[in-house]
């Protein structure tokens, strides 16, 4: 049979500023909706649904709002943000950052902004 695709990400960064590259949020919203039909119309036989999963970049607040307004409900599975709070993997205390629960819950500020 082979293997299921789980899920469709869309893009890597692209989200706010990005890095190095960026799509507005009303374009991006408008992206997801066209993909999600995409998706839709190639698993409409199928009895497996694959997630979408979005936008997987740096969280900033307005953006991520306007990106759900955009794209409205049923659109993303699964809202994704990526965080770098460990620092560099050259850290020399990176080891000690991952088993310190107080450090890993300091990201909780991110969100509450």
């Amino acid at each position: 049979m082979g293997y299921l695709q789980a899920d469709f990400g869309a893009g890597n960064e692209l989200s706010g500023k990005g890095i190095g590259a960026s799509v507005g949020v009303a374009q991006y919203g408008k992206d997801l909706i066209k993909l999600k039909q995409i998706l839709s119309t190639l698993y409409e036989s199928s009895k497996f649904k694959p997630s979408l999963v979005a936008p997987g970049g740096f969280y900033e607040k307005y953006w991520y709002e306007r990106l759900l307004q955009v794209s409205g409900s049923g659109i993303i599975n699964v809202l994704t943000h990526h965080l770098y709070n460990l620092g560099p993997d050259s850290d020399e205390h990176l080891e000690r950052k991952i088993l310190d629960p107080e450090h890993l819950s300091g990201v909780e500020s991110i969100c509450i902004k």
